[in-house]
């Protein structure tokens, strides 16, 4: 962009703009320039500039144009019937393949759920939550706190192929701390997953929704069931029951089917309380729009549902103590997979803040894209050790073994 007025000056000279001296630009040529979005100029409408054999007069509209450029990161050119749209490099998008909500649907839930997330941010206190867990991720924060990144990198940069799963499995784990030794147990079982799949890429069901999902997904959250132990899962399809129960007086106690998720999350307490909620919103080529808000939207509704259930278990508990619960979603977009959690913020709104987002690998050659995704699975690894504890302490308070400080949730619930 000229800015300059010696460089405008230049580039009109006879001299320099490699045209013959004297040249007068032709003054029926207009350029026609709209602004994307937005009042632009004249109520929105178009600007046409004419360049006349007028120095100054150029230069002015030269200057003008400049300013408004400035003001926009989006333009709109029209040439002939078509439209071309040229944006500033800051210009923001929405992140490719994450979770999605339209904005009607998004303004019926204002004051109701508070989102720190890719579409929306409209509250200062998780905005700020959502750029921390972004910087956190930047820094694989949770991979870092079990000293376990420096381990990962080792065999993911290591190219022998042939003998990756055997390094893996043998390679020591001095130092680790009992905790760091369970995560890397799930990482040893995540990455020979991976290496399986990646020995044979599949090219027939690339695009269905369940191959990529159960070769790529089920594996870790199978093996942070199986290792943890406080964690079960159903898969592919499976009744989410929280909502049914919840409901049943509306429907005069006529037992009515829930809604079905893809996977689903159990803690084996007394509550069974389903604390992650997991879709596969489609397949790995391809995203259907309809069917991601539909999955985004769902998540939100089985997560509120999960911890109201909670709410009436544990009324006697603390609100405080309540507030610490969440429930967490991940929701697979093609090779995109989105960590999120849902805790309630007061007695009349909720909080949903994205927390790990992660590209899977198409191939073995990319296989350092592992990385973020194993990251994600440490931080899941973290939050269902924390979600445990805060699950014990619900019930020791509703069983009147700990002293409550503060209102309980059956105030919540009072008229």
């Amino acid at each position: 962009m000229l800015t300059q007025k010696s460089d405008v000056q230049s580039a009109f000279s006879g001299s320099s703009g490699g045209n013959p001296s004297g040249f007068t630009p032709n003054v029926t040529n207009q350029v026609k320039i709209s602004k994307f979005s937005g009042n632009f100029l004249n109520g929105g409408g178009p600007v046409h500039v004419k360049y006349v054999d007028n120095t100054r007069k150029r230069l002015n509209d030269i200057s003008q144009l400049a300013s408004f450029a400035d003001k926009q990161s989006s333009v709109i050119l029209t040439e002939g019937s078509k439209k071309y749209r040229i944006t500033t490099p800051d210009h923001k998008y929405d992140n490719l393949h994450q979770p999605k909500i339209r904005r009607a649907q998004l303004d019926k839930l204002k004051g109701l759920i508070y989102f720190g997330t890719s579409f929306a941010s409209d509250n200062p206190i998780t905005m700020d939550s959502y750029k921390t867990y972004e910087r956190h991720q930047c820094e694989n924060r949770s991979l870092l706190s079990h000293g376990l990144l420096e381990h990962i990198l080792h065999h993911l940069e290591n190219d022998n192929t042939e003998s990756f799963v055997q390094q893996v499995w043998t390679a020591g784990t001095d130092g680790l701390t009992d905790k760091a030794a369970a995560l890397l147990k799930i990482i040893r079982y995540t990455l020979t997953s991976f290496h399986l799949v990646f020995s044979n890429v599949s090219l027939l069901t690339q695009n269905h929704e369940r191959t990529p999902f159960i070769e790529k997904i089920v594996p870790s959250l199978l093996a942070l069931s199986k290792i943890t132990g406080f964690v079960e899962f159903k898969w592919c399809e499976t009744e989410f029951t929280s909502s049914k129960h919840l409901e049943i007086s509306e429907s005069d106690y006529n037992q009515r089917s829930g809604k079905y998720v893809d996977a689903l999350g159990f803690l084996k307490t007394s509550n069974n309380m389903e604390i992650v909620i997991v879709e596969a919103s489609g397949g790995q080529l391809k995203e259907r729009i309809v069917h991601t808000t539909e999955d985004s939207l769902k998540l939100l509704e089985c997560g509120i549902s999960t911890l109201k259930k909670e709410a009436v278990l544990n009324k006697n508990a603390s609100i405080a103590t309540f507030k610490k619960l969440k429930v967490f979603a991940i929701q697979i977009i093609k090779n995109q997979v989105t960590l999120s959690e849902l805790f309630m913020n007061d007695q009349k709104s909720w909080c949903f803040i994205d927390k790990r987002t992660a590209t899977l690998p198409s191939s073995w050659h990319d296989r350092i894209l592992l990385v973020q995704y194993l990251e994600l699975v440490a931080t899941l690894f973290d939050d269902h050790c924390e979600t445990q504890h805060v699950s014990k302490q619900l019930m020791k308070e509703n069983l009147g073994l700990i002293l409550n400080e503060g209102p309980s949730v059956a105030t919540m619930f009072k008229d």
